[in-house]
């Protein structure tokens, strides 16, 4: 097995910018503190090398074949341990156990695609904090639930958790949402057609490599437009500064999920 290693780029905040007015100060102040000095949207191409974001696509594509996506958005939110199936969401860490258990190791993953994962969502949260957060000083940011890759293709919703395209408000979606970012794992037009983020009106347009990143709260409502031809890949990834259970230690995130055997290992 070889190594994975991920050569960052050193990408400035000097992204597409929007800035808004912070319409609900006592909600960010009721998350444990993460009272965003500004807030608004910010994009940024090539946040992501290529190489690192293949490998995120590469751990999306892993995980989600641990389900059965029926519909036109199915997701693996593997900091949970969850996986669309039909219908439905299943555990994602007992059907790869399984399969580890049957020596089916293929589709796990890999320490050092768990360590890659790990070390994106270090990298976006030291971007949110550059971006947003500078009265968070001397706070910690954790990993909020959900977070989870996603997988939009075209086709009518089959279920609720189909209709991926209304606008909504993350904070009163997800509950625990105080800074959003999403990355794109691969491009509009080239891979898929459709799939842009709305938000306030302003259109930001899937890239391989490229992020947005936004405060969470009324200030930002926003959509993803149905996707129209080919499937389009993103991962959400959100912050807060509420310990667990609302978030989850970045440096402990996947610490029990079943992963590929070291080389070797598989004989003993």
């Amino acid at each position: 097995m070889h190594a994975i290693i991920l050569t960052w780029l050193a990408v400035s905040a000097s992204g597409d910018r929007l800035d808004v007015s912070c319409e609900n100060e006592a909600m960010y102040k009721e998350q444990a503190g993460c009272l965003p000095s500004r807030c608004g949207s910010v994009s940024v191409d090539d946040f992501v090398p290529d190489a690192a974001a293949d490998v995120l696509l590469k751990i999306a594509k892993k995980g989600l074949a641990m389900g059965k996506v029926t519909g036109p958005a199915g997701i693996v939110d593997l900091a949970q341990g969850i996986v669309s199936f039909e219908d439905q969401f299943v555990r994602y860490n007992l059907m790869a156990k399984e399969r580890l258990t049957a020596g089916i190791v293929d589709d796990l993953l890999t320490v050092e695609e768990v360590e890659a994962y790990r070390s994106h969502v270090r990298r976006l949260r030291d971007f949110v904090i550059e971006e947003f957060g500078s009265e968070l000083q001397g706070k910690k940011l954790y990993l909020a639930l959900p977070a989870f890759f996603s997988k939009l293709s075209a086709g009518p919703g089959v279920t609720e958790n189909d209709e991926y395209w209304h606008q909504h408000i993350d904070t009163e979606q997800y509950g625990t949402f105080v800074f959003t970012t999403l990355t794109y794992l691969n491009s509009q037009g080239v891979d898929f057609e459709g799939g842009s983020l709305m938000i306030n009106g302003k259109e930001v347009r899937p890239k391989k490599g490229k992020i947005a990143a936004f405060t969470s709260g009324t200030e930002n409502p926003h959509f993803v437009e149905r996707v129209t031809d080919g499937t389009r890949y993103a991962l959400t990834t959100a912050f807060t500064c509420q310990p667990p259970p609302a978030g989850i230690d970045i440096e402990t995130v996947l610490h029990d999920i079943p992963v590929q055997p070291a080389r070797g290992e598989e004989d003993l």
